[in-house]
């Protein structure tokens, strides 16, 4: 279940191909309580290919099935479709795509506490967790300059600007298969989640990040905030945005809202304020 007699949820989405790309290679996937990013490589139109295939994998799975475990499964469903679609058509070939991944589940049958948030991910897309004024990232990037920074040879200052940044270590679809990194918690009400692709945190370093979603906005107003602001601060890559909010429900009946369609998929351009 997606809700529980105490919470709901409502979202926000923002997407956008940046000031410097021709195409979007970022998709996104809101089926609640199941929520999606990816974000696809490739040149030409492979990565737009790839990351909706990794999205679709999670257009339909089962209520009764969401975990862990089943998103695990469903992150390796999009691997192996990946690599079927670049052994068929030789112009896919090399394309790849990273992928994060929160559902929230209701596992007390409305005892009026908040959910169990599970995060999958592989690749440098990010979930962050906004709570009580403090921003936490629920990720690590699987790349060179995060893994040199998580076994401590690289501050945060100098992975933000490593030259080998945006050189993955695990990716859907291309190299070896990659293990998925999972995360499962409590989440409390008027806690907020961001996923994005790397278009957001390359232009806004977590302060930046932490200054728009302190500011008050609901979830649709704060995703394109973001959004703006990563276009405002260079806008080099394609930049995707979901922000999830858990609200307490009014009167206490718990229920999913949201701010745009329950299947709204990317790869797709929303308008956003001038920042």
């Amino acid at each position: 279940m997606s809700h529980g007699a105490g919470w709901a949820l409502t979202w926000g989405v923002a997407t956008h191909v940046g000031n410097v790309r021709k195409n979007n290679e970022d998709s996104v996937l809101v089926v609640p309580p199941v929520f999606v990013v990816a974000d696809g490589m490739g040149g030409h139109a492979a990565g737009e290919v790839a990351s909706s295939l990794a999205v679709e994998q999670f257009r339909d799975v089962p209520m009764a099935s969401i975990g862990a475990a089943e998103l695990e499964r469903r992150v390796q469903l999009a691997d192996a479709s990946i690599r079927a679609a670049a052994e068929e058509r030789p112009d896919l070939a090399g394309m790849g795509t990273t992928v994060v991944v929160l559902a929230c589940i209701d596992r007390d049958g409305g005892s009026g506490t908040g959910p169990e948030v599970v995060v999958v991910h592989v690749g440098d897309s990010r979930a962050y967790r906004w709570r009580g004024g403090t921003l936490a990232r629920l990720t690590a990037d699987h790349s060179v300059a995060g893994d040199l920074l998580r076994a401590g040879e690289l501050a945060e200052d100098e992975a933000r600007s490593h030259p080998a940044r945006h050189v993955l270590t695990r990716a859907l679809g291309t190299g070896p298969p990659s293990a998925v990194e999972r995360a499962a918690f409590r989440a409390e009400p008027a806690d907020r989640f961001v996923l994005c692709s790397d278009g957001l945190n390359d232009e806004l370093d977590d302060a930046g990040i932490a200054a728009v979603l302190g500011a008050g906005d609901d979830a649709t107003a704060a995703a394109e905030r973001l959004v703006a602001a990563a276009l405002g601060a260079g806008g080099r890559d394609n930049v995707s945005v979901i922000v999830l909010d858990v609200v307490p429900a009014p009167g206490g009946a718990g229920g999913p809202a949201g701010d745009i369609s329950a299947a709204d998929t990317a790869p797709m351009e929303r308008p956003v304020p001038p920042r």
